[in-house]
């Protein structure tokens, strides 16, 4: 447990007023655990109808992306759970934050990840 006004990660926890209710202080405490965790990046293709991604590390999705030198310009393909199918290229492969059980998993569905924003100046 940390102490009030001690640092976790990179979230500063101050100290919770007697006053709030006991969900109030859940919450709080909740917060900043879920904020204290790294969660790693992985670059992954998401299907347009679920929402769901699959990251292109995991060797399980090798049956669900292919590689069609033919199909230019969009030389992949992506066949998702849902039966939906996506055609792209590697630039519409994008970095996601995804929790270890998605990395273990292959994919994560829609409410299980976060796009890591384009930090590119323009």
């Amino acid at each position: 447990m940390a102490e009030a006004g001690s640092v976790i990660g990179a979230i500063s926890v101050g100290t919770i007023s007697e006053d709030r209710s006991l969900s109030d202080r859940s919450k709080t405490r909740g917060l900043c655990l879920m904020y204290a965790q790294s969660m790693p990046v992985r670059v992954g293709i998401m299907c347009e109808k679920c929402e769901r991604i699959y990251l292109l590390v995991h060797p399980d999705n090798a049956q669900r992306i292919q590689f069609d030198p033919a199909s230019d310009p969009h030389p992949y393909r992506l066949k998702c759970a849902c039966r939906a199918e996506r055609r792209f290229d590697k630039a519409q492969a994008l970095p996601y934050t995804v929790s270890e059980r998605s990395c273990d998993n292959g994919y994560a569905d829609r409410d299980e990840y976060y796009t890591v924003p384009n930090r590119k100046s323009k």
